[in-house]
């Protein structure tokens, strides 16, 4: 990610950190991104082969065969970000997928995520 993005103000990102929401709850954060557009809060995920959209469930094809079934991480994503926002003492503008397939496609990892 580093060689990704510009090393120029006001792009910033910190990754793998951990913070204590109001409620107690301890929340682990992959990826932050703070960029002229925003503040993103990015799960990171190291799946390989396709995934698609379930029943709620994320399903992915392994290249060497066989599905495995992941939960959606949107919800935990959209109630970290939330937190976060909270302790910064900043209402949340959270513009994230809430349309998870809903014409989106991304890339995680060796992943390719599709309706």
């Amino acid at each position: 990610m580093r060689t990704r993005l510009p090393d120029t103000a006001p792009w910033a990102a910190w990754s793998n950190f951990t913070f204590t929401a109001q409620t107690g709850h301890v929340r682990e954060v992959d990826l932050l991104v703070v960029s002229p557009s925003g503040v993103y809060l990015i799960e990171l995920k190291d799946w390989r082969g396709k995934l698609t959209w379930q029943n709620g469930s994320w399903v992915q094809a392994k290249p060497g065969g066989g599905r495995r079934f992941h939960r959606s991480p949107v919800h935990l994503v959209n109630q970290k970000s939330k937190e976060l926002a909270s302790l910064l003492g900043r209402p949340p503008q959270i513009s994230a997928c809430r349309k998870m397939f809903g014409g989106w496609h991304f890339r995680c990892g060796g992943a390719v995520c599709s309706r």
